[in-house]
């Protein structure tokens, strides 16, 4: 009888253990990947300023060659798979895809959610409407990110 005791307090400990352990490690995945993913965007938008800053002065000299090798050099990184620049209307003014150019983007996208909710632009976007996560063809998932450039008295 005492060894029934021990064997059956000894599962009943083991037991807890066990679920004290996976909910503290559910816990702490998911903490982990909430501010991987804040990083993650946080990155991004640094990354999406740099590239606004780098463009700008193109902008506002109408230096349209210059601002077309920019947005191609972007192009080319290998860890950006789309980087474009649109107008307010979803037209396509520049890509590292030169038959992209010109065309219309789906303002009913997933990704045009954000600024176009109720069929015209939003004057200026939230954080949290910026950036969205799609997946690939091979399902794999990647961040996408919109960053309006917002016209200024020099324009």
């Amino acid at each position: 009888m005492y060894i029934r005791i021990r064997t059956q307090l000894i599962l009943v400990l083991a037991l807890i253990s066990v679920t004290v352990v996976a909910l503290l490690s559910y816990i702490l995945i998911t903490a982990q990947r909430r501010s991987m993913i804040v990083q993650l965007e946080r990155h991004s938008h640094e990354y999406v300023e740099t590239i606004k800053s780098s463009t700008r002065y193109a902008m506002m000299h109408n230096q349209r060659e210059e601002l077309h090798e920019i947005i191609d050099a972007i192009g080319r990184q290998p860890t950006v798979i789309k980087a474009r620049i649109l107008n307010k209307a979803g037209t396509i003014v520049y890509s590292p895809n030169d038959t992209e150019e010109g065309a219309k983007v789906d303002m009913e996208a997933e990704a045009c959610f954000g600024c176009h909710t109720e069929g015209q632009p939003r004057e200026r976007l939230d954080r949290r409407d910026l950036f969205r996560f799609f997946t690939d063809q091979e399902d794999r998932p990647y961040l996408g990110l919109i960053s309006p450039i917002y016209n200024e008295l020099a324009c």
